[in-house]
Parts: C-alpha cells; sequence; structure tokens
C-alpha cells in the first residue's frame, strides 16, 4: 500500500461530489404563484381532486362518509374511505358538496328509484329488481335499463345492452383515465417550482398520492405520482412533510419491487433526491435491509431501458456518498452483494459502447459510475480493494484515453481524479502508463481546464509527477520519439498553469503540508513538488535530444532544436520560481541541463 497512514485525504473532484438534486425537478419550471399568477389555486385543487378514481364503489363511499357513516363494509374499502376524507380536506367541504359533485343526474335518479322499490318491496320480482338496481347504483358496469330488463324477465336484448354498455363505459372510462393522467402531468409541472410545491403540500397532496399508491393503479398513474413526488422532495418544506407522513417512506420503498421501468425510474429519482435532504437519515434506515439493496444492484445490472439505468446509478452514488456514513449505512452489505464486480462490469460495457458509438445514454451513466468509483476511493478499505483490481484501472484510463471526445467532457476529469487516487494505494500502477503517450497526450490536454478545480488539477500534477518520475528512472529505456513529441508540444499548457496559479501553489506550501519526506513529491501539492515535475520533464527530454544527437547521424536537427528549445524554458522557469525541495534534487542542480 502505497499511500501513508497520516497523509491528507485523496483527491476528491467537488463539482462531481454531494450533487445538488434540485435540478432533478425534470418538469418544466412554473409562474411563481402570487398575487399575478396565472394560476387560479382553485384550479390546484380541482387538479388534486381530479387524479381520484370515479367508480361506483367510490361513490357510495363519498356518500357514506358525507352522511357520517365512516364504517366501510370491508378492507378493501377502507383506503377509498380514506381518499374520501382526503378531498373533503382539499375543497374545505363537510357539508355533503362532495356528494352533488360526485353524483351525476343519472344515478341520483336510481338510488331514488331503489329507495323507492325497497320500501314497498311485496313480491320476489320486486326484490330481485331492487337488488339489480342496487348493483346498477353501484356498479359502472351494469346499466339501470339492463337491471330492469332482468327484474322483468326480459331478456331477449340482455346480451347486446350488456355489451352495448360494457363498451360505453369503457369508451367513458378511457376517457376519465385519461383526463387523470393530463392532471396528473399538469400537477408534476407544478410541483418543480418551490411556491407551487408548498401550495400543493397545504392542499394534501402528500396524503392523496399516497392513498393513490396504497390502492391498485395503472403503471401510468403510479409514475406520475411519483413523478410529483420525486418533484416535491426537491423541496426542503415538502420534503420534510413526506418523511413525516406516517407510512410514507417504506411506501416509497416499496415501489422499487414494481415490474415498470418508467415507475422504478422515478422512485429511484425521488429516493436519490430523499438521500441528499436534509432528513437522509430517515430514507437510510428506510434502505438498510439487505433485500432492498440486493433489489437496487439487480436493477442496475439488468436493465435495458437507459431511463432506469441512470436514475439507478444515480441512487447508487447517492447511497454510496460520504455525506450520509455510507461506510456504516450501506456499504459493508453492497460490497458483500458484488458493488465492486458490478461497477467494473458496468464501466467496461459503457466504454465499449462509447467507442462502438452504440451507447444510449451518451456520457451520463460512464460519468455516474466513474463518480461512485471515485467516492469509493475516499473510503480506505475500499479504495485498496479498488486499487488492487486492475481491470478497474485500466478502464479508467481507457476513459481519458477516448478518442471520440474532443472536448473536456466531465467524465475525462471524474476519470483522472479516480486515477489519481488509485495510484495512492498502488505505486506500481503507474508502470503500466508511464510509456503510453497517447493517455499522456490526453492528461496533458486538461491541463487549461481545470484551474478551478483545485483537487482535480492537484490529483492530475500528481499523476503527471508519478509518470515522469518513472521516466526519469528508467534511463536504460529512454522514452520515444512520439512520446517527446507529446511533451514538447505541451510544455506551454504546464508553465502557463504554474503561472496562473502561483500564488495558490505558493499557499499550498505555506499551509503546513506534511513532512516532505514523504509527501510533497508524491501528492504534487505546492509549488515546489509542481516545479519538481516540470523539473523531471526537462531532464527527460534533454536525455533523449543527448542520445538522438549522438548516436543518430541523420538526426532530425529541426526537431531537436524544439525540443532543446522547450527544456531551455523549462529550466529557466525553474530557476526563476525558486528552488527545488531537498527530497528530490532537481535535474538542474547536478548538470545535466544547459545553462540558457
Amino acid at each position: 500500500m502505497e499511500r501513508p497512514s497520516d497523509t491528507p485525504p485523496m483527491w476528491c473532484n467537488p463539482q462531481t461530489l454531494h450533487r445538488d438534486f434540485n435540478d432533478q425537478a425534470t418538469a418544466l419550471e412554473s409562474e411563481v404563484f402570487d398575487l399575478h399568477s396565472t394560476i387560479d389555486p382553485s384550479h390546484i385543487i380541482h387538479l388534486i381532486r381530479q387524479l381520484l378514481p370515479a367508480t361506483g364503489k367510490h361513490i357510495h363511499s363519498c356518500s357514506a362518509e358525507v352522511t357520517g357513516n365512516n364504517d366501510c363494509s370491508n378492507p378493501a374499502e377502507d383506503s377509498k374511505c380514506k381518499v374520501d376524507i382526503i378531498v373533503q380536506n382539499v375543497t374545505g367541504s363537510v357539508d355533503g358538496q362532495l356528494k352533488h359533485d360526485s353524483l351525476s343526474a343519472s344515478d341520483v335518479e336510481d338510488e331514488e328509484r331503489v329507495r323507492r322499490i325497497k320500501e314497498e318491496g311485496v313480491n320476489s320480482d320486486s326484490a330481485v329488481l331492487g337488488n339489480s338496481l342496487q348493483s346498477a347504483a353501484r356498479s359502472p358496469e351494469v346499466s339501470l335499463t339492463n337491471a330492469i330488463a332482468v327484474g322483468n324477465g326480459k331478456d331477449e336484448d340482455y346480451e347486446d345492452k350488456v355489451e352495448k354498455s360494457k363498451h360505453e363505459d369503457t369508451e367513458e372510462k378511457t376517457e376519465y383515465e385519461d383526463s387523470r393522467e393530463e392532471a396528473g402531468c399538469v400537477l408534476w409541472d407544478l410541483a418543480a417550482n418551490q411556491i407551487h410545491a408548498d401550495f400543493l403540500v397545504e392542499n394534501q397532496i402528500i396524503d392523496v398520492l399516497l392513498e393513490l399508491l396504497r390502492t391498485a393503479q395503472s403503471d401510468r398513474m403510479r409514475e406520475i405520482c411519483l413523478g410529483i413526488l420525486g418533484n416535491l422532495a426537491c423541496h426542503a418544506k415538502p420534503e420534510k412533510i413526506m418523511v413525516e407522513t406516517e407510512g410514507f417512506v417504506s411506501m416509497v420503498v416499496k415501489q422499487l419491487f414494481v415490474n415498470d421501468a418508467p415507475s422504478l425510474s422515478e422512485a429511484c429519482r425521488l429516493l436519490s433526491a430523499g438521500l441528499h435532504s436534509e432528513v437522509v437519515s430517515a430514507w437510510v434506515m428506510a434502505l438498510k435491509g439487505e433485500e432492498v439493496m440486493e433489489r437496487i444492484l439487480w436493477m442496475v445490472a439488468n436493465t435495458m431501458n437507459s431511463q432506469l439505468l441512470e436514475k439507478s446509478t444515480e441512487l447508487l452514488l447517492a447511497m454510496v456518498d460520504s455525506r450520509i456514513d455510507a461506510a456504516s449505512g450501506f456499504l459493508p452489505t453492497m460490497l458483500r452483494l458484488g458493488l465492486l464486480d458490478l461497477l467494473t462490469d458496468l464501466l467496461a460495457c459503457e466504454v465499449t459502447a462509447i467507442n462502438e458509438g452504440t451507447s444510449s445514454c451518451g456520457d451520463t451513466v460512464l460519468d455516474i459510475v466513474l463518480q461512485i468509483a471515485e467516492v469509493l476511493s475516499l473510503v480506505d478499505d475500499v479504495a485498496l480493494q479498488l486499487a488492487a483490481n486492475q481491470k478497474l484501472f485500466s478502464l479508467a484510463c481507457q476513459v481519458v484515453r477516448l478518442s471520440s471526445k474532443d472536448e473536456v467532457s466531465s467524465n475525462r476529469i471524474t476519470a483522472t481524479v479516480l486515477i489519481a487516487n488509485l495510484l495512492m494505494e498502488e505505486a506500481h500502477l503507474i508502470h503500466e502508463v508511464s510509456n503510453d503517450e497517447v493517455l499522456v497526450s490526453h492528461l496533458l490536454t486538461l491541463v487549461p481546464s481545470l484551474g478551478d478545480d483545485s483537487g482535480a488539477r492537484n490529483a492530475l500534477w500528481s499523476i503527471l509527477g508519478r509518470i515522469f518520475r518513472c521516466l526519469v528512472a528508467t534511463k536504460n529505456e529512454p522514452p520515444c520519439s512520439s512520446m517527446i513529441a507529446v511533451l514538447t508540444n505541451s510544455c506551454s499548457l504546464l508553465l502557463d498553469d504554474l503561472d496562473d496559479h502561483q500564488e495558490d501553489d505558493i499557499r499550498e506550501d505555506e499551509g503546513g503540508a506534511l513532512p516532505a519526506s514523504h509527501t510533497m513529491a508524491n501528492n504534487s501539492r505546492g509549488l515546489q513538488a509542481k516545479l519538481t515535475t516540470v523539473s523531471n520533464m526537462a531532464q527527460i527530454m534533454e536525455e533523449w535530444a543527448a542520445v538522438v544527437t549522438q548516436n543518430t547521424v541523420n538526426h532530425d536537427a529541426p526537431s531537436v532544436e524544439m525540443v532543446q528549445n522547450a527544456y531551455i524554458s523549462l529550466r529557466k522557469h525553474v530557476t526563476a520560481n525558486g528552488t527545488m525541495p531537498e527530497f528530490e534534487k532537481p535535474p538542474c542542480e547536478n548538470g545535466s541541463l544547459h545553462s540558457g
């Protein structure tokens, strides 16, 4: 193990850790809800009410509740009774208004006829008719006309009438379900705005959505409910109320076991937001079960749905994030269930897909998987296991080498930080890449893009420092001409970076860094460590030029001159900006560099 026990924490990239999940409210931002808003509060309440299913049983239970009869006939109807109470709280109506809003004119007429026939009840036919009318009043599948036909014994057209009634009811139900889904989608959008979200919560939407999740719903309706909740969870007040609602957290976790990919995606998004909220402890407790973690890992490993793969890997990232004490909360169980092998397989699949141009997720999943590995590389015991996995290290290097990426993407930066962390654990890994001019070239192109990220910048300098020290140590095998060309073309990038961040690097040196005997050269934190890296780079170029000049009769004189000019510039910069630390004697002090 390379990293001493008293060294500072390994490199981290603050831009990739502790992500703000407020940007996960995927719906469009709505207007701020105030006196000048174009959204009528009563319309929002109407939308909430539209989410509720309108069935015969629902109408019956509504009526019972309004009239004071709270005793549901069976447990299956108990949830609908709860929904009715919620609706009354939303509308502020407990005086019977809900009944009139819910019943159509024909329904009221049917109930009145049932009551009248029940009172008369003189023969068996009347009794049959009464029972049929009762069924008609409660069930949308049997019309009043059919019930009368059965009671009178006129069944010659019965089948045709039943079929026609079912067809009409199906069309009506489809139209109503479409209306519900449309209302849900509008609420989904509204929940993205904080003021609208607070208003929705104040008007019982969490209770409505919770009851809908408890009852059988279509996959689309379940997805909408979870989508609304996912947007609400991005705001502090609604998130706190959710967690405090009895049975809410456990109900959301249960949604991980449904078999609908869009619903699972929204459930993962909701849980990720919860794990990044101020009430994270409640979510951690709910997700700590081995069965739940096994289900999450299974989803990540087996889904072919690109959206679900993205959201489930984001959930994994939220679970291993050090903000929630993942080491004691999730990691022991997840490691036992094969988390590290899963990460390696995912990384291999994504790298292959991007290289072949077949990726359905772009760089998104690749970047998330790298972030997970980066977080784990900050945990001592897990970092050692990651570093021992040479395939993972090789894949991280492949990400940096991705030739298809002309721009500096976030996954290349994350991969660079991960490589630096793994090298802190297993220094011998540097021998696998020290002569890889393609990797070195891509690392050097990252230098100008890391100015605002001190952690990633220091990690990159650490890798370059290790590579150049390795090349200096292998004098019997001088670098190839292509490597020297890479170094020559990149000299100005390194010198510009040193000039731009000189004050920051000096503060690193003055900030009480650990003893230079074992940390400064390895970590490349301060100015002196970075000057050592530049000096080693100059020595490699000078020795190559000397060998080429002495041993090659027809050498490329212009190329040699260009290399000589480059290493002279590096030496001047080293001399002008300070003396090298005692623990690593610079090449310029032992006469290996020509005078300027």
